[in-house]
């Protein structure tokens, strides 16, 4: 394919406040074995005196020899979903892609989602992949395949796990459904994905090419706030969980409860926590389908083992 018929990609890395990361965010996206990309390192510190400098030092170094990276600036930080907006509002690419600042990629990433979509009609809006989970450098687990086409349901009841960072998607669908809302402090990701997939299907490639550090707790909630950004997400996609089935209902409900229990007892409030998680037993689509997650969870974590025994 000669480069005037490759589509352009536009890859959008929200940076705060973890500049000792963002280089390799960085590399592995300029690094990609698909060129014909732009990278736009949105940072989100603000007029922050201690951070912003340091970004700005970092990405005009890659620009002396790239340029096809640029820095964008927001006046204010205001959470994710405004920076990766901001970013997306200024792409130029045919295709998204979205990395976090402390994650990276297979270099072959790009390359292969790109060629996924080269083959799929119009009716497939997204185009993800599989992911190894990493504490600083330790690989810990892999995440299984998951079900491919509208998979908004499977979303809902917290069994298919597609990082943003896995994503690649249609630029015009992204503006279509109005990107991230930026009203949520948290959930956004999963806000985007019921909207994307509720609309067109997601296509998971069976292949390990996004690289995810669990490491900073930044972004981890208490139970109250957890309680309060479920209540704010399922406001932000009302339209869709209104049009599912009142059995569905029932099991959405069940699985994000079961959620909350599982924090609770990590907390020590162990007695309400498992009446959380009990409700699950109400609803046997959401406990079967639960069952199954937590099996592939611990598949991942064994995967992951003989992957570090065989290095």
């Amino acid at each position: 394919m000669g480069d005037k018929l490759m589509p352009l990609v536009s890859v959008v890395i929200p940076t705060y406040r973890r500049v000792e990361s963002l280089e390799r965010a960085i590399k592995s996206v300029l690094g990609q074995t698909y060129t014909k990309l732009e990278l736009i390192v949105v940072n989100d510190n603000g007029n922050d005196g201690r951070f912003t400098p340091r970004v700005r030092e970092i990405v005009e170094t890659f620009a002396r020899h790239d340029e096809r990276i640029r820095l964008l600036e927001p006046t204010v930080h205001k959470n994710g979903a405004f920076a990766r907006n901001r970013g997306a509002e200024v792409a130029s690419g045919d295709f998204l892609a979205f990395l976090d600042d402390d994650d990276w990629w297979a270099l072959e990433k790009i390359e292969r989602q790109v060629n996924a979509f080269s083959l799929l009609s119009n009716e497939w809006g997204v185009v993800s992949c599989r992911v190894r989970r990493y504490r600083g450098n330790k690989l810990i687990c892999v995440l299984p395949k998951y079900q491919d086409g509208n998979v908004y349901k499977d979303v809902m009841l917290l069994v298919s796990d597609y990082a943003t960072g896995t994503l690649m998607v249609r630029r015009s669908f992204f503006k279509e459904i109005g990107g991230f809302d930026e009203n949520l402090i948290r959930h956004q990701d999963i806000q985007l994905l019921i909207r994307l997939t509720s609309r067109k299907k997601l296509l998971q490639l069976d292949e390990l090419l996004h690289c995810c550090d669990v490491s900073d707790g930044q972004n981890r909630l208490g139970v109250e706030s957890l309680i309060e950004a479920k209540k704010a997400l399922f406001k932000s996609v009302a339209d869709v969980f209104e049009g599912l089935k009142p059995s569905e209902k029932h099991a959405v409900a069940a699985a994000q409860r079961a959620e909350v229990g599982r924090i609770r007892i990590k907390n020590g409030e162990t007695l309400k926590g498992v009446i959380d998680i009990l409700g699950l037993l109400t609803a046997p689509e959401a406990l079967a389908k639960t069952v199954k997650m937590v099996a592939l969870r611990i598949w991942g974590k064994q995967k992951a083992k003989k992957e570090i025994d065989v290095l």
